[in-house]
C-alpha cells in the first residue's frame, strides 16, 4: 500500500476554499488526513479545510481520492 499526497495545485479546498470531501470522508479523520498542515499560514482563523496528509497514520485506502470531486483526482498514492 502506498500513502496519500494532495496535490495542492489541482485541489478545490487550497484552491478556492470550496470542498473537503477527502477530509471528511477519511476513516482517520483528524488523524491520517487533517483539515490543515501544523505551523502553516492557513492555520490563521477564517481560513477553510486544507487537507493535509499526515504519512505516519495514512493506511492507503485510497478514500479520498475515491470522493475528489476533480476529474484529475488530487489526491496521489505514493509508494516506497
Amino acid at each position: 500500500m502506498g500513502v496519500s499526497r494532495i496535490d495542492r495545485k489541482l485541489c478545490l479546498a487550497w484552491q478556492y476554499d470550496a470542498c473537503g470531501e477527502c477530509y471528511y470522508n477519511c476513516p482517520l479523520k483528524d488523524e491520517a488526513i487533517r483539515d490543515r498542515p501544523p505551523d502553516s499560514e492557513s492555520a490563521q482563523a477564517g481560513a477553510g479545510i486544507r487537507p493535509w496528509v499526515d504519512p505516519e497514520h495514512c493506511i492507503g485506502c485510497g478514500m479520498c481520492n475515491y470522493v475528489c470531486p476533480v476529474n484529475e483526482k488530487i489526491a496521489r498514492m505514493t509508494f516506497g
